[in-house]
Parts: structure tokens; C-alpha cells; sequence
């Protein structure tokens, strides 16, 4: 290995002669383009060294390099040796004595022959300003950073990848072998610096295929780096931070608990303690700081969960006119804590859709380095201004802000294809100066073949905002589907079309999927197939779509049946249906098994699926009764598995349950709502003429419930008192309905939700409520 130094204007390849020959007495600085600061060292002698050599080029590289200098290195001596097997003709000419690279910055003499760019943001590309067959690749890496790791700067690694793929003939466009091209002794051109700037400096896309594992994780992130994405310390947090155990500090004390409904409370409902109790920030801060000092350079904390929020009820919380100036108050004093102890940890936080958003008032600047991930409706919208002001405001605050995506969502859309390339151009296009980027990318959860698409997509224009769609779409069917592009990008085009043309937040296969949407599509494959010398990417993509047509069937087939029932189920309790709960005629013993006769004289009502489904129905069959001073409701539940029933659950909402709502016969307050469990009664709320709820003592209402194995069924008696209903109807004309959430615990069997009336909407959508009389 020789060791070079920088001999200024008598020409680099002399410089790199005389370097073999020069002895120890010459000293020059050398400063590498990765450290934090200028680090003057002795001559490069001891401190440059060859990396490899052939005789179409040299790499030089630090004696003593990074990582990410080694890796970068590697990289482009494993492609340079494919691309350029014996020369390389550079800006016109053939280097008869080969390209010399350099990997990384020197000072000193080399100033004169690499000029610095002091606006370089990631990385560059320079050639030697004497016209010598040399070129530098320089970029900013964080200190000891590893090389393949998605978060933080590789700018010399992207730099590599940049330089052989804008002048050096190699084409990436998905991982592995495949997912590269390389067109060998490409002429290189580079007669000034290339210094890029990026249009997001956080760009990410998915760094593995959760449903197939077709590809080795080392394939995803050399991908990651090859398609220039990179993630700095702010865009990915190192752990999420709910604080201590707030419920077991609670115990010992309740004045860390928020106030929910006139009670202190921690739980799923409301999961953040007190805000405003001192004693709460000093314990979300020391717990945070020893959370950031447990890990090796922890640079990002992200600040609670992606939930949503409530004001705690006590006198102080009580004093905030809304959620977002109560939520970020919190967290902003919550970063100056933590930077009082470790100021260089990012502090992440987000929006939350209408529950917090808005910058606290007052508030012109937030904590250094607080972060905040806002969602401007992409990928299911088309249209993103309705999100700029919120950027705009968060931006003017201070706080650093990126974009924060639902790519799918996945309890509908599981493992099926999203393509929206157009979309992913558009968005990055609009929104480009709004944020900073982001760390979210579909395709962890659908198979790379039919993603890798949208990756390279969402790659290109982080990158590049200003490149062409068609063209760059064009770009990757030519790489990708040689002989087929035409129609891959009809496939494109129709596929997107059905997945803007349908609302996300529903089953897929019965709308932008249903089985009809997939006809042509799959046709248009057939023939692409049929073009393509190599199927590797496109067989696997028609395959997959064939997945998908069969599940669409077999949904259209399951909706066919469903509305068959449903009609049936339309005749007998159609809209205009008039229910009526008789006169009992006996007292009620409320054990909740029926066993009073008059049950049996009361006529049943059954409820009927709100939505296809998958496995048997089960069904249920109400009955409505009443007494001179109540209103009876009783069931039986039936269930082919009644051992699976949860005895008892926190989560009352995550057990097989019933829901009975009353309402007035004209107008929406105020109501009741009684969610009713196996075990009786979990939960009475009263949602007033101002449409504020409150729990009411569960006492308010007698109920009890009872599983019963043999009959293989649950049922249930509820008592609710006229006095009670005399708050909400005047007379004896009310509106009701019922709702059976099959919420198992046994994830084997399927949920299924049955009402009333058909859609598996809110439970407080009253436009669908039955008309009741009681027979008083």
C-alpha cells in the first residue's frame, strides 16, 4: 500500500510519484469530511493510505478510517472493478495511468485541487481543479456511526452511490442482484463539483417485507443507501416515553392521576397522569433522563404514544380552554427538563388529527430540538393545503417538523397492494419546504415486488421534488419490466385510480380490490409477462395480484350471502319499524338467565350481522319488557364457544358485550348509553343536552349476567328505572338500539359486530336508532 501527500500545483500524479519516495520530515494537515471538528494530525505519510488499485483506477482512503468511510470505499471498489474492467475514458479522455478516487476530505495543499463547498448539506462529488484524472467524493458522517444503519448522516456512502449512479453506468432500483443495473466503460463526465442538496433531508423508505421474507435485511439497507435515503437523529426516536407506572405510583398517590369523569383514573380510556401536578414533570423528567443515559448515545426520545387525550378534570388542568395548549405546555417544559441534564436528545412528539395540533397560545417559541410529526392526510388524500397552516405555524415556532403517515391501514388493507405512484410524486412535490421529511414508508407489510415500486418513488422525489413523474416511473418499468412498459404502467394507472375512487377506512376487497377493479389489471400482467425476458420482478407482482382476486371472490361471494340475510332482516325490521316493550306482567328477579316466565310471552327480536363475515354468525335474540316503574331489556347470546369467553376484563370494551342506547324521539341529547358484559353491567354514561358525558354510578341500573356452557350462549337482564329515563323522554315514545360487539379474546375467532341496522358505524349515529313505544 502506498501513502500519498498533496503537492499543490505540480499536478496530482506527480504529487502521488514523489509521495513513494518522500521522507518523514514534511508535514500537512489532514482532516476528514466526517469528524465534528478539525482534527490536525502529522503528515499523510502515516495518515492516507491506497484502498485498492487496477489499471483503470486507485482509491485512497485515511490511514486510520470510519466505518463509513471503509464501507464507502468497498462499495465503490466492488462496483468500479464491474463497471471499468481495464479503463475508464474521464471527460473525453482515455486516463492512460487510470482515475485516481479519493474517499473523504484532506486540508492543505488538496484545498487547491478539491475547492471546499461550505454549503455542502450531505454530500459531493469534485474534480481536481488542474484538470487531473482525479475525483473526490466527500460527504458528512456522524461520528462512529455505523454504515448500514438507517438512522443518522452517511453522506460519504450516499456519496459513493450518487456518483456511480449519476456517472458511472450502475442503475439501482430495488435490493439485491436483480435490483441493480450496471452498463460497463460509461464515459465519466465531471468537469466541476456536484454538490446536491436534497429536497428533504429525512427520507426513509420500508427497510424490510414483513409478509415475505424475500431478500436478506442486509439487501433492504444497502437499498436504503443506494436509492439516497438517509435519516438524521431528529427523524427517529431511540425509545417512546409514557413515563413511570403511573397506575402503581397512583395507589400511593392519587393526585398523579387525571380526573375522568369526577374520578381519578389511569387506564386505556386515559392513559396520561395529572399535567399539571409538579410532582408529574419532575417524574416524567427524571424517569426520561435515566432512560437516555441506560443507552449508548441516545439521541432521540419520543414523548408518549400515538393516543388520544384528555383534560384532567382538577382545578389547574381544568384552567386550559383546549388539549393542544394542555398536551404541548407539558411536553415543551417537559424538553427543557430533559435538556437541563442532556441538551444534545432530540425530544419528539406529534399531532393528533382534532385532539391536539395547534402550537400553545402565546407560546413564539418552542424548546430547542423539540420535534413534532404532523400528518398532512397522506396517502389517502389527493389534496394537502388544508394542512399548511398547522406546518406553517409549528415551522414559525421553532420546532423542527416532519411529516407523520398512516401509509395503510393495516386491520383492512393486512397484507394487500397499495399503488399510488402518482400520488407519492404529487405529495413530495406540494409539500416540498413544509417539512423536513420522513421516517414513515409503506411496503413492511405487503410483498416487496409489488411495493418496491412506491419505494423507489417516494426515494426519488425526497430526493429530488423536481424530477418528472411519468419519466421516473417510466425509468423503473424500463429497469424493472424491460419489453413490458407499457402496460406495467397501465397497470399503474388503473390500480391507482381504483385506490383513489374507493374511501381507505373499509374493507379493500370490496372496494378499490373487489374482484371486478382486478379483471383488467391481472390481463394487462398476463401480457406483461408474456414480453419480459426475465420475470424475476414482474412474476411475483401477477402472482400476488392473483392472491389478492381470489380473496376478492371468495369476499364477493361472503357479501352475497350477507346480503341475503340482510334482507330478510330488512323485512322484519326494516326503517320504519315501530318496536314495543309490553307490559312483564310479573316482577323481575334480575339473575340473568330468563328463567321468569313471562319471558317467554315477550316477543324476541334477533340481531343481525352488521357486515359479511368469514365464519359462522352468531346470533343474538332480544327481548323488550317493562313494569310500571322500568324498562326491562333482556338477551341470550349465542356463542359455539362459550369456554372462550373472558371471565373478566379490564378492557371491558375487548369482551363479547352488549350496548343498549336511549334517546329522545326528535332530537340527539341527552341519551344513554349502558355497555353491558358476561359479568353484568361494566359501564353507565349519561351524555347531557350539551353533548358532555359522564359515568354514572353503576348502581343507577340493576343488570346481572350469566354463561351458560350446555346451552352454549351468554345472556342478560338490565333493569333501567323510569326515573332515569324520565330525563331523557317526557312521554312513552323513545328511540333505542342494540349492538353485540363478538370482541373474543381468542384471536382464532373472528370479531362480529350485529345491530339493529346493517354498517358497523359508531354506536352514536342516532339517524339509525328504532323507533320504541313502552307500553307504561
Amino acid at each position: 500500500m502506498r501513502k500519498t501527500f498533496f503537492a499543490g500545483s505540480m499536478g496530482l500524479l506527480a504529487a502521488l510519484f514523489l509521495a513513494s519516495c518522500a521522507g518523514d520530515g514534511e508535514k500537512y494537515e489532514y482532516t476528514s469530511g466526517n469528524f465534528p471538528r478539525e482534527e490536525k494530525v502529522q503528515s499523510p505519510l502515516q495518515n492516507a493510505k491506497m484502498y485498492a488499485r487496477t489499471d483503470a483506477f486507485s482509491i485512497w482512503i485515511p490511514e486510520k478510517p470510519s466505518k463509513v468511510q471503509e464501507a464507502a470505499a468497498k462499495e465503490l471498489e466492488s462496483y468500479l472493478t464491474r463497471l471499468y474492467p481495464s479503463f475508464i475514458v474521464f471527460n473525453g479522455k482515455k486516463a492512460e495511468k487510470g482515475v485516481t478516487f479519493f474517499v473523504g476530505r484532506t486540508k492543505g495543499e488538496a484545498e487547491k485541487l478539491f475547492p471546499a463547498a461550505p454549503d455542502m448539506r450531505e454530500f459531493g462529488v469534485f474534480p481536481a481543479s488542474d484538470g487531473t484524472a482525479a475525483i473526490l467524493i466527500d460527504g458528512v458522517d456522524d461520528p462512529g456511526i455505523s454504515p448500514w444503519v438507517p438512522r443518522g448522516r452517511t453522506g460519504t456512502l450516499l456519496g459513493v452511490y450518487y456518483f456511480l449512479g449519476k456517472y458511472a453506468g450502475a442503475e439501482f432500483f430495488a435490493p439485491g442482484k436483480h435490483g441493480e443495473k450496471l452498463t460497463q466503460n460509461t464515459p465519466i463526465t465531471l468537469k466541476k463539483p456536484d454538490v446536491p442538496v436534497p429536497s428533504y433531508p429525512a427520507r426513509s423508505i420500508a427497510l424490510y417485507s414483513r409478509s415475505r421474507k424475500e431478500f436478506q435485511s442486509g439487501d433492504y439497507y444497502r437499498f436504503f443507501k443506494k436509492m439516497l435515503c438517509s435519516l438524521p437523529d431528529y427523524a427517529v426516536p431511540d425509545f417512546y416515553y409514557m413515563g413511570p407506572d403511573w397506575k402503581k405510583l397512583g395507589k400511593k398517590d392519587p393526585e398523579l392521576l387525571g380526573i375522568m369523569n369526577g374520578k381519578r383514573y389511569y387506564g386505556r380510556d386515559y392513559d396520561l397522569p395529572c399535567l399539571t401536578n409538579p410532582k408529574v414533570l419532575r417524574l416524567m423528567a427524571e424517569g426520561a433522563c435515566r432512560e437516555i443515559s441506560k443507552r449508548k448515545n441516545c439521541r432521540n426520545i419520543r414523548i408518549f404514544r400515538d393516543t388520544s387525550a384528555r383534560i384532567c378534570e382538577c382545578e389547574n388542568c381544568s384552567k386550559y380552554k383546549d388539549i393542544s395548549n394542555y398536551y404541548y405546555t407539558f411536553v415543551n417544559n417537559l424538553a427543557k427538563e430533559i435538556h437541563k441534564v442532556h441538551p444534545h436528545v432530540y425530544v419528539m412528539t406529534q399531532e393528533k388529527n382534532n385532539y391536539f395540533y395547534h402550537v400553545p397560545d402565546g407560546l413564539e417559541k418552542v424548546e430547542d430540538r423539540l420535534v413534532i410529526e404532523i400528518s398532512d392526510g397522506f396517502p389517502s388524500s389527493r389534496n394537502f393545503s388544508s394542512a399548511l397552516p398547522l406546518l406553517r405555524q409549528w415551522r414559525k415556532a421553532g420546532a423542527l417538523v416532519l411529516f407523520r403517515q398512516y401509509n395503510r391501514v393495516r386491520f383492512q388493507w393486512h397484507d394487500y397492494p397499495i399503488i399510488n405512484p402518482m400520488n407519492i410524486a404529487s405529495h413530495y412535490k406540494f409539500m416540498q419546504g413544509k417539512a423536513l421529511g420522513t421516517r414513515w414508508s409503506d411496503g413492511g407489510d405487503t410483498s416487496l415486488f409489488q411495493s418496491v415500486p412506491m419505494q423507489y418513488m417516494q426515494a426519488k422525489f425526497l430526493f429530488d421534488a423536481s424530477a418528472d413523474a411519468e419519466e421516473v416511473l417510466k425509468k423503473f418499468c424500463t429497469l424493472a419490466y424491460p419489453g413490458a412498459e407499457e402496460e406495467v404502467m397501465r397497470y399503474f394507472r388503473i390500480m391507482e385510480d381504483n385506490h383513489h375512487a374507493y374511501p381507505q377506512w373499509g374493507n379493500p376487497l370490496l372496494g378499490a380490490l373487489q374482484f371486478d377493479n382486478l379483471l383488467e389489471p391481472a390481463e394487462l400482467l398476463e401480457k406483461a409477462l408474456k414480453k419480459v425476458k426475465d420475470p424475476f420482478w414482474l412474476s411475483p407482482v401477477l402472482a400476488d395480484l392473483k392472491r389478492v382476486q381470489l380473496l376478492a371472490e371468495k369476499e364477493r361471494r361472503r357479501m352475497a350471502d350477507y346480503n341475503r340475510i340482510k334482507r330478510a332482516f330488512d323485512v322484519q325490521y326494516g326503517p320504519g319499524k315501530l318496536f314495543l316493550a309490553p307490559s312483564f306482567g310479573e316482577e323481575l328477579v334480575v339473575d340473568g338467565k330468563l328463567s321468569e316466565p313471562s319471558w317467554k310471552k315477550v316477543p324476541s327480536f334477533s340481531l343481525m350481522p352488521v357486515e359479511a363475515l368469514k365464519t359462522p354468525f352468531q346470533y343474538t335474540l332480544a327481548y323488550l319488557s317493562c313494569s310500571p316503574g322500568a324498562l326491562f331489556f333482556a338477551f341470550k347470546a349465542f356463542e359455539e364457544h362459550p369456554e372462550k369467553i373472558a371471565k373478566d376484563l379490564e378492557n371491558v370494551w375487548g369482551n363479547d358485550s352488549m350496548e343498549i342506547m336511549i334517546a329522545p324521539p326528535r332530537k340527539n341529547f341527552p341519551y344513554l348509553q349502558v355497555l353491558f358484559t358476561p359479568q353484568g353491567v361494566k359501564k353507565v354514561i349519561y351524555y347531557s343536552d350539551k353533548g358532555k358525558s359522564r359515568e354514572l354510578d353503576l348502581k343507577t341500573v340493576a343488570g346481572r349476567g350469566h354463561i351458560d356452557l350446555k346451552g352454549k350462549y351468554w345472556s342478560g337482564e338490565l333493569v333501567i328505572p323510569k326515573t332515569l329515563l324520565r330525563t331523557i323522554v317526557k312521554d312513552d315514545e323513545t328511540r333505542f338500539a342494540v349492538f353485540r360487539s363478538r370482541n373474543m379474546t381468542d384471536d382464532s375467532l373472528e370479531r362480529q359486530y350485529s345491530g339493529l341496522f346493517p354498517g358497523k358505524g359508531n354506536t352514536h349515529v342516532q339517524k339509525f336508532y328504532r323507533p320504541l313505544l313502552i307500553a307504561w
